[in-house]
């Protein structure tokens, strides 16, 4: 016989004070006998059961629920930039003196390229500041620490004073109240950007490769309208910070242009910026009319009105019924290793009556 064969022989021939008998080494037999012995410990099952539904309904009670909001977006078409250093903007020397006053960029994508700015900002602590300052998001965010009454942070609590006690003297810096850095954190486990080709992982996904591929950004908040005003208020807020460093960065080049025009006599030379000066304009009226600058929203934000976490409750009472007989099982076996745990199980145990003697002494 296997050597599984033999530990449910022994298994199912111990009588109620462990001593080992001799009985049938037929397989289904002992089988019988070890599920026999687990229904005769039913009432600890019952009770490990009745503890992981109390534990599964508690969290339903004390977590709140988690909606996600996605919107896919991609790279501006045509693109602004791209205008300016194409064969079609200029000719010649003006696209020479173009790619000079744009870094050296090329057609095929430069650290000009407002999408991947675009998609760095997502990331940066400069927009969860001016989210923090500009959009007034704190409050949205952190809403159980906002008294909407009064319109002020609630003070802190006799915990957090306690903490930064701690963190003040391990030299840390101490927020009483929510700050951008904390905002930063928040986005930092609820924000979610992904290849919109690629499966997401409900975290803060690495741009493995920037570039002008279409992106799927995700939020996870409390509520569905949540979710959709914190992503849409951050796209519009990034853009908005690309659009107004392209537009300072026209403005100083138009202006350069325009205080060096009257210093060359080269008409060639002056032709030439002349072209530049009003591909700057072209770009400037862009910057300005365009809704969105440096994205294309493909897909607005939208979530659904069904919580990611925790989970559907047919799925929960699934998996407590699964964990509660892994560990009853787990129970008898042990029982069988550590001959100790034998006296723990007694009072879980239901005895025939011709055994109820032994189990006595």
């Amino acid at each position: 016989m296997s050597k599984r064969g033999s530990i449910f022989s022994e298994i199912g021939s111990m009588d109620g004070d462990g001593a080992v008998r001799e009985g049938s080494k037929n397989f289904t037999d002992t089988l019988s006998a070890f599920f026999g012995r687990l229904l005769g410990c039913y009432r600890l099952f019952l009770i490990i059961y009745i503890v992981f539904l109390a534990l599964a309904a508690g969290s339903y009670w004390v977590v709140d629920p988690a909606y996600v909001a996605e919107a896919t977006i991609g790279p501006p078409n045509p693109s602004p930039i791209y205008s300016m250093i194409s064969a079609q903007g200029t000719a010649g020397g003006a696209a020479s003196l173009a790619r000079k006053f744009l870094g050296n960029g090329t057609a095929s994508g430069s650290s000009n390229d407002p999408f991947q700015q675009y998609q760095l900002l997502l990331q940066s602590q400069q927009l969860m500041a001016e989210l923090a300052q500009k959009d007034n998001l704190l409050p949205l965010v952190f809403y159980k620490r906002w008294d909407a009454k009064k319109g002020a942070w609630k003070p802190p609590g006799l915990s957090h004073r306690a903490l930064a006690f701690v963190e003040r003297a391990l030299h840390r810096p101490v927020f009483d109240h929510p700050s951008a850095f904390e905002l930063g954190e928040y986005m930092e486990h609820n924000l979610s950007v992904d290849t919109a080709t690629s499966s997401k992982n409900g975290s803060m996904a690495s741009l493995m490769t920037i570039g002008s591929g279409y992106l799927t950004v995700s939020m996870r908040a409390e509520s569905p309208g949540k979710a959709e005003k914190i992503l849409t208020t951050m796209l519009d807020r990034a853009d908005a910070i690309i659009r107004q460093q392209q537009l300072a960065d026209v403005e100083a080049r138009i202006a350069y242009i325009e205080n060096e025009l009257p210093n060359i006599a080269q008409t060639e030379e002056r032709s030439a910026l002349v072209d530049i000066l009003a591909n700057q304009e072209e770009i400037k009226v862009m910057t300005i009319a365009d809704k969105r600058f440096s994205y294309l929203l493909i897909s607005k934000p939208s979530a659904s009105p069904i919580p990611v976490s925790p989970m559907p409750p047919i799925e929960a009472f699934a998996m407590v019924t699964a964990l509660a007989l892994v560990l009853w099982a787990g129970f008898i076996v042990l029982e069988y290793r550590m001959p100790t745990l034998r006296w723990v199980m007694r009072p879980f145990k239901t005895v025939p009556n011709r055994r109820r003697q032994a189990y006595s002494h």
